[in-house]
This record gives C-alpha cells, structure tokens and sequence, in this order.
C-alpha cells in the first residue's frame, strides 16, 4: 500500500515506530511495525544522510566550542558553567519533552569574545554560507512529501481488548486498512 507524508511526518513515524517495536504485540501486529518501521528508517536514514555537515564546518565547530570553553565562566574544577534557558534566554531548571532548550555559557570577557568570534566567523565565512544554504535546502525539504510503499494490516487483526496509546493508534492508522486487497 502506498502512503504520502511529508518528510517530517516520517521523522515524527519513525520515532512512534521505534518506541513500538519495543512493545509486546501479536504476530500480526508486529510483523506490520518491523516491515514498516525499515521503510521508515530507509528514509530517515536518507534525510540523515542529506544533512551531514562537511569535514570543514565541523572543524569549525570544533574551533567555536575552544572558544566558548577558553572565554566562559568557570566552576571549582575549571569547567565551564553552563545553564540551560528557553528559546528567549529565559533561565530554566530542567528540560521539558519536545521543548527547544538551548544551553548558555556566561562568558568573563564578552567583549573580547567577540572579537574572536568575529574573527573565527570571517576565517570560515564561505563554510558557514555553504551550512546556512544547506540547512534552508533542508527545512524546505522536511515539507516535500514522499511516497512510501509499506506493509497494510488489516483493521480486523487488531484484538478489541488491546491497550494502545492515542499516538501509537494515530501511527497504526497509516497501515490499517479496513480489507486487505485481494493477492
């Protein structure tokens, strides 16, 4: 049976699919999750791949974290102090599921890490034009929608006792079907 979502619709599938595959369900069932949860996978691994970063910006990124950590404030044992804050730089005490968090560093001399920053930005400008144009082509990509050809199960194997969540059902309604077609 083929399917139509849009790519963040696969991403938002695969991780329902895997937390299911590790639930307790009859052959049937099962066997449904599996096939389909690899369709999935085959195309997340695809999304994955697409967005990888090259050699350069992760030294970069490598070179960014060496500066946070030579400018950032320090605890009792010299490591960084880091707080965790909402998308608006609120300060929060703990993460919450499915929240943007972003994690700061308070650094001793802003002004001067800046100035490095600046610098470190200038000397990996074109990298960090490829990345940006990279991540517009993948947000823009998470909204085109993709055909899949996955594995039906038929509504009438579902057991009416069986205790599902509301977000594994929403999940299972892509491949039920209410009659199998004929073979």
């Amino acid at each position: 049976m083929k399917i139509q979502l849009k790519r963040s619709q696969v991403v938002s599938l695969g991780k329902i699919l895997k937390s299911m595959s590790s639930k307790s369900f009859d052959f049937k069932i099962a066997y449904a999750i599996a096939k389909n949860k690899k369709v999935i996978q085959d195309e997340i691994d695809a999304i994955e791949e697409a967005s990888k970063v090259s050699p350069e910006y992760e030294e970069y990124a490598k070179e960014h974290v060496a500066l946070l950590r030579k400018h950032a404030k320090k605890d009792d044992k010299g490591n960084p102090v880091v707080r965790l804050a909402d998308r608006f730089g609120n300060a929060i005490e703990r993460r919450v599921a499915d929240e943007p968090v972003v994690e700061v560093v308070d650094l001793i001399e802003p002004v001067s890490f800046q100035k490095e920053f600046e610098e470190l930005r200038a000397k990996y400008a074109q990298v960090l034009v490829v990345y940006e144009e990279m991540n517009i082509k993948k947000q823009a990509s998470m909204n085109e929608v993709v055909e899949l050809e996955i594995h039906a199960l038929s509504a009438g194997t579902i057991p009416d006792n069986m205790q599902i969540s509301g977000e594994d059902m929403d999940a299972l309604l892509l491949f039920l079907v209410d009659e199998l077609p004929p073979k």
